[in-house]
């Protein structure tokens, strides 16, 4: 916002203040209703940062080859991550509420295979 304001932007100054302007209301949104904002924003996240990755990965499965042949165990396994990230993607809340049941067993476990002094 500083840069439209002085007018050092090599790009138009009304779009950068609008967007400024508009990155600064949804912060403010986020800061005084955080359970509801947040859990649209975190679903939204888990979403693009789990389940697209998880789909590309299984189509990587499916069209991989192991020498001149694509592999039966392979197909299976990409036809697996695809319905696995079709279930995240369409049900990102919970697969949200998964993860967080899920982050202190991941913790515990870690912890366990540490050297602790």
């Amino acid at each position: 916002m500083l840069e439209s304001v002085i007018g050092q932007s090599k790009d138009s100054r009304v779009r950068m203040a609008v967007s400024a302007l508009i990155s600064i209301m949804v912060g403010i949104l986020a800061l005084s209703y955080p359970i509801i904002i947040g859990g649209i924003l975190a679903s939204t996240y888990v979403t693009l940062f789990v389940g697209n990755p998880v789909v590309v990965a299984g189509a990587a499965h499916i069209f991989s080859r192991s020498g001149n042949k694509r592999s039966l165990p392979g197909i299976i396994l990409g036809v697996i991550y695809i319905i696995l990230s079709a279930a995240v993607i369409f049900n990102s809340l919970i697969t949200q509420a998964v993860i967080v049941l899920l982050l202190p067993f991941l913790g515990i476990s870690s912890r366990r295979f540490q050297r602790v002094p």
